[in-house]
């Protein structure tokens, strides 16, 4: 009978468990928390299985990304999901939320399907009214896309469920009122349950260069600026009838019309908040 070498037995071994079952015990032996994704709702993992030829890292493992990250917890795939509780980021990545290897290696949010999302979702919650503080949220971003029409990459949010609808969506989209291929964003002009009215404005053109956006809201009044330069539509806009509601911010990747893959990457991203 012919010798197998060691390396025989191995590379045997890997074929007759799996690749994500030799992953899995590989973390393991490493001291890697691991906890399986069972049926049904999602459960964070120290680490997801990806194409061999991919190569990941966890967002976590850059210092300029922890602030946000420590305020939030990921939503994905759905909007019932919550793939990655606040506080335990450190070592995870998955095929929603990854830092790539090689090129720009910026914090990168990918999700495909209808209403498919992965996005940061704020902790804390805050009023548009407060006044002991300004709360803002800005980054630096690149929507990447190929097969989807709508993207929204960031929003203000209400916590009561009887709204259940976002003050602010800013949105990247493939064509809307006559332009093509440009940044919106989306205001939702009342606190109506019910209904489904949007002040839509129209901020930059979409390329391939990062663009900052910078959200705003202070004593009741709403600004965006624009890689520095102030929307002249959004300067203090006034947003008094939301008052009453708490809100929080979410980052990230929402597909909204069609079934395609949205992806969306960030070079910096941040909540925060401003003493008055």
């Amino acid at each position: 009978m012919v010798g197998v070498p060691k390396t025989g037995f191995v590379l045997i071994a890997l074929v007759m468990l799996g690749a994500g079952s030799f992953l899995n015990i590989f973390d393991q032996l490493r001291g890697k928390k691991v906890r399986p994704v069972t049926a049904g709702k999602r459960e964070s993992t120290a680490r997801e299985l990806f194409s061999p030829l991919k190569q990941y890292t966890a967002p976590y493992d850059q210092i300029k990304y922890r602030s946000v990250i420590d305020q939030s917890y990921l939503q994905a795939p759905t909007s019932g999901d919550r793939l990655v509780e606040q506080g335990e980021f450190a070592g995870v990545y998955n095929q929603y939320f990854y830092v790539p290897d090689e090129g720009d290696r910026w914090m990168t949010f990918e999700v495909s399907g209808k209403d498919g999302r992965s996005e940061l979702r704020q902790v804390d919650i805050w009023s548009t009214n407060d006044t002991a503080y300004a709360h803002g949220m800005r980054g630096h971003l690149v929507v990447e896309q190929t097969e989807v029409d709508q993207i929204t990459f960031m929003q203000i949010h209400d916590r009561v469920v009887t709204i259940n609808r976002p003050l602010l969506r800013m949105v990247w989209m493939a064509s809307f009122q006559g332009v093509e291929d440009a940044y919106w964003a989306f205001i939702k002009s009342d606190a109506c349950p019910e209904c489904r009215n949007y002040d839509k404005y129209m901020l930059a053109p979409r390329t391939a260069m990062k663009v900052e956006f910078e959200v705003l809201v202070k004593q009741s009044k709403l600004t965006i600026t624009v890689n520095g330069a102030v929307a002249p539509q959004i300067n203090n806009y006034d947003v008094n009838y939301w008052n009453h509601l708490k809100s929080y911010w979410k980052a990230g990747v929402y597909n909204n019309w069609n079934n395609g893959t949205g992806k969306v990457k960030f070079w910096t991203l941040d909540f925060y908040t401003i003493p008055l």
